[in-house]
Order: structure tokens, then sequence, then C-alpha cells
């Protein structure tokens, strides 16, 4: 039975690219995060010791990165160009991502950070830009952001049109950066790509149907449709585009590897496929996840429950409230009815519906607590729940 007060301090818990030697998954509590795949150089185990809970987790080709559920960054793994050192020790971030040998993070006030490896200026790039962001993705040597008024801008390597061919024109929701391809989505749903195309991976992209997240590797692509369902294309020489279609199942969010690709679940489970010679594929753990990044050889995700029934949680909270004497209309019917909703979108597999609805709950919260009818302290609980799911959905 949920309590208003656990609710919400649980669910605020969990708002939360050669190959030598694989390491055995590992997974810790809710919001921690478990690792499987090539662990040669600790990129898999480092975070063990920790000890912190996560909101989001990036991947590149020996390291890896965490954004903390407080705004701060830990990195770890093979450390020889400065993608471990190199983390920003102070400020707090929104995002953050993973190339090659670098990584690139959103300080909360949407300025760009960038480390490690800049031989082809995927780090010092962006410095220069003087924007704000909304969105960050690491691409082999190079990376794309997306500023605040929705426009594109891509930097390091260009040997690929990975930079030159980034779109001028429009705006757009989300970005994926690949080995030599970046991918994207428009805000009106459609996805362009660019950069190499040796193996479709640009060429291939789907042209009819609307999109809410995208994955790049080295030379394939994936996407998230509306409803649930996933899309690839490009090279499939290990399944790692083949593989999802026999799965039948929808998902809240998909990752690419080098080789291979994971996706997360509907309900909270992840699924792998691919290349499996570092346990990418058969190391994949069990349990329920809430956030999911590919590495070369290997994967990280972020522990927790699924989205749909954090919402359930969160519905329990608000009754609590009710029940407790709380002065909400209609038995607090108004943010039940968008909860509802959001619960709904999820088991249609749309999961943009899902956090537009979360997001007019936050906005009925706020109003109530403007009138009396919460206090600021019921608010900002409901609230801060209300964004870790967001967030779990990549919102």
């Amino acid at each position: 039975m949920f309590t208003f007060k656990n609710t919400a301090r649980n669910l605020a818990a969990l708002a939360a690219l050669l190959v030598i030697g694989a390491a055995a998954p590992f997974a810790h509590a809710q919001g921690t995060l478990a690792g499987w795949g090539n662990d040669y150089y600790g990129q898999v185990s480092g975070p063990t010791a920790d000890g912190g809970a996560f909101s989001r987790v990036a991947a590149g080709v020996h390291h890896s990165v965490a954004l903390r559920t407080d705004g701060t960054l830990v990195s770890w793994g093979w450390d020889v160009q400065g993608q471990v050192s190199g983390t920003p020790t102070t400020g707090t971030f929104s995002a953050v991502a993973a190339g090659a040998y670098h990584s690139v993070a959103i300080r909360t006030n949407g300025t760009l950070v960038s480390w490690g490896r800049d031989g082809e200026g995927q780090v010092s790039g962006p410095n220069a830009d003087g924007g704000t962001f909304t969105a960050v993705a690491g691409g082999g040597f190079h990376s794309v952001a997306i500023r605040t008024n929705g426009t594109l801008v891509s930097w390091g390597i260009d040997d690929n049109g990975q930079v030159s061919g980034t779109p001028t024109t429009g705006t757009f929701s989300a970005i994926a950066g690949g080995g030599y391809h970046s991918v994207a989505i428009r805000t009106d749903g459609t996805l362009v790509a660019w950069g190499r195309d040796n193996a479709g991976q640009v060429s291939g992209i789907p042209t009819t149907g609307a999109f809410s997240r995208v994955a790049a590797g080295v030379h394939h692509s994936l996407a998230l449709r509306t409803d649930g369902t996933l899309v690839s294309w490009g090279w499939d020489g290990f399944g790692q585009m083949s593989g999802p279609n026999a799965d039948g199942g929808t998902f809240t969010a998909v990752a690419a590897g080098g080789y291979h690709s994971v996706a997360l679940r509907t309900d909270g489970t992840l699924v792998s496929w691919g290349i499996d010679d570092n346990q990418e594929v058969s190391g994949t753990p069990a349990g329920t996840f809430s956030a999911v990044a590919g590495g070369y050889r290997h994967n990280l995700a972020i522990t927790g429950v699924a989205p749909a029934q954090q919402i359930q949680a969160l519905e329990a909270a608000v009754q609590a409230l009710v029940d407790g004497g709380a002065r909400l209309p209609v038995a607090g019917q108004p943010l039940q009815a968008k909860l509802n909703a959001a619960l709904a979108a999820l088991a249609a597999g749309d999961t943009q519906g899902a956090i537009d609805s979360l997001t007019a709950f936050i906005n009925q919260v706020r109003a109530f607590v403007r009138t009396g009818r919460l206090t600021p302290a019921q608010g900002q609980s409901l609230i801060d729940a209300a964004r870790a799911i967001i967030t779990a959905l990549g919102g």
C-alpha cells in the first residue's frame, strides 16, 4: 500500500565506440546502474563503488558516463584521453552523451561542456557557438546538438559529411550520433539522416510514419515509432537490425552499440540483439529499468520501476492525499484523469502522449498550489515524481 510520503520519496529516487574480456552483469537497487559486456577497462564495473542514484547514462568505446539525480556527473573506464579525469566536478547538468573517446553534457543553464579526445574538434567545436541547447549526442569522432530554438549544430570530423551535411533548415526534437553518421527527428515526427552511407544507414531511412526516439551504431540506425514499435535500417551483418522484429512488443527507449542494439520495453524489461562476442546480448540483465545506453561493446542501464508502474504509484499518492483530507475537487479527479491518460498513452506505445499528459498533470498541480488546494510541499512532491517519470521516458 502506497502512502504519499513514501511514494514521493521512492519515485524521486528513481528519477531519475576493442574487444578483450567480458564482464558478468551487475545490478543494484532502484536508481543505480547495471552494466554488461566488455569490461577490459572497467567501463562496466567501474560505477559499482559510486553508490549514487542516477537519471541518465551514456557509453563510448571504452568509457561510460552518468548523470546523478542531483545533477552531477561521474565517468569511469579508459582514461587515456581524459574522458574520465576531464569530467566536470562542479555545476549541475541536465543531459549527457558519449562519443567514441569523448563526452558532452548540457549544463542546467543550457550551455555545453565537452571533454576527452579533441583530435578532430569534437570537444572544442561547440565552445564558439555561444548558444543554449536542449539535447546532445556523441558520434564516433563528431558531436551534434539541438539548440533551444530547435535547430541543429554539429562539430568534429567531417570526412563523411557528419558536420557539413547537417540540416540547416527546420526544427528537431531528438538526435543520435553513429560511428560516421547522424540521425534526427524533426518536430513533425519525420526522420532525417546524414553522413556515411556505406550500408544504407542514411539512405535506408524510413520515409513514412512518425517517430519519438532514434539511435545510431557504427553502420546501422534504429528509431522508435510513436506507437512504440521499432524500425531499423543499415548493415545487419550481426543481426543488429533484424533482431527486434520478432519480439512483437512495444518500447519506450532504444539504444545502439557498435554492432548490437538494446531496447527498453514498455513493461520496463530489456531486450538486446546483434553481436554477442562480449555478452552484449546474453548478458542482458533481468528486472525493470528506466533508461538504457549502448557502447561499442558494452551496455548500461538504470534500474527502476517501469514508467507505467511509476504512474500507478503517483495515482496512489494522489488518492492518499484525498484520503488525508486534501481539498482537491471531485476527489482528485482532474489529476487522476491526466495520469489515466498517460497510462493509456503508454499502453498504446505513445511515449510522447504520455509525456504530454504528465506535463498537463504538473501544470494542474501548480494550479492547485496557487489556489491553496495543495500545500507547496505536497505540490512539489507530486511535481518531482512526475518529472522523474518524464525523464525516464526521455522528456
